[in-house]
């Protein structure tokens, strides 16, 4: 990529969402649960999903994971991510239903 080798790569990744010790800030944790939320990494696509919508899926999803991956990040750190996009997804699930019932449909 550009002339730069993959462990250059690598290096600059980390720079970007890792501290001086080599750990994920809170903040890389925050951008990658949102990157892991808008490219359904951690969900099923619906059985209605196109052959488009699932190459563009699956090409976000592979964008995200390659991240990791450069980032060298263990499970557990992979998991920490994962568990914040499921929790998130879950409160948005029950706040969405909670307002459904009570507006009752009339929106």
């Amino acid at each position: 990529m550009f002339g730069r080798s993959n462990t250059d790569i690598q290096t600059i990744y980390k720079r970007v969402f890792c501290n001086s010790d080599g750990k994920l800030t809170e903040d890389a944790i925050k951008v990658l649960q949102n990157l892991g939320e808008l490219c359904s990494a951690e969900t099923a696509l619906p059985a209605s999903t196109t052959n488009e919508e699932m190459r563009q899926t699956e090409g976000a999803r592979q964008v995200y994971h390659h991240i990791l991956t450069l980032l060298g990040m263990s499970f557990k750190e992979r998991e920490l991510i994962r568990n914040r996009i499921v929790k998130e997804q879950d409160e948005n699930y029950a706040h969405n239903k909670h307002l459904n019932e009570i507006w009752d449909g009339d929106i």
